[in-house]
């Protein structure tokens, strides 16, 4: 991508879409501001371009992928509303997903060959059920699933790659 207007591939036309729903947010904003200069205010500039850049390329993908975006919505109901499961930010600010009990084990996430292992491979998995926590901002990882009841797992396949969980 040259985020050039005269580069006429697809990445690029996107990129220059986005940059420019950024700027026209930008000064709208801005425009509003002058207009009412006691009512609202921007304290730190850098910090609200980085979150309306951002706010603007997550909307991009949203619009572009909606399957990926209603995955997502579906998985983070899941975990929020199923006891079994949760979502947590780890120390280092890493989303994490998993088994409730999990939370507080200060579990390191699976990485991604060993997600591949374990979906190759099904009985690699511990007779316990101690199956790996997984991270879900991590591009393409295998989403697990076990049932409690008999500590087995099948592992399936998921397209999963984005950015941290907001």
């Amino acid at each position: 991508m040259s985020f050039n207007a005269t580069d006429g591939s697809q990445s690029n036309q996107d990129a220059l879409d986005v940059g420019n729903d950024v700027h026209t947010l930008l000064l709208a904003q801005l425009r509003a501001i002058k207009a009412r200069p006691n009512v609202t205010s921007i304290s730190n500039f850098a910090s609200y371009v980085a979150a309306i850049a951002y706010n603007a390329c997550y909307g991009h993908l949203r619009k572009k992928y909606p399957q990926r975006a209603r995955l997502k919505n579906r998985v983070r109901y899941l975990l929020a509303n199923n006891e079994t499961f949760v979502l947590w930010e780890s120390p280092e600010r890493q989303w994490l997903c998993g088994f409730a009990q999990w939370r507080d084990q200060n579990r390191k996430p699976a990485q991604l060959g060993r997600l591949q292992q374990l979906a190759d491979k099904p009985e690699l998995l511990k007779a316990d059920g101690d199956l790996p926590v997984v991270d879900p901002a991590t591009p393409h990882a295998s989403v697990l699933t076990a049932t409690r009841q008999d500590k087995s797992a099948r592992v399936s396949s998921g397209v999963t790659s984005c950015a941290s969980p907001r």
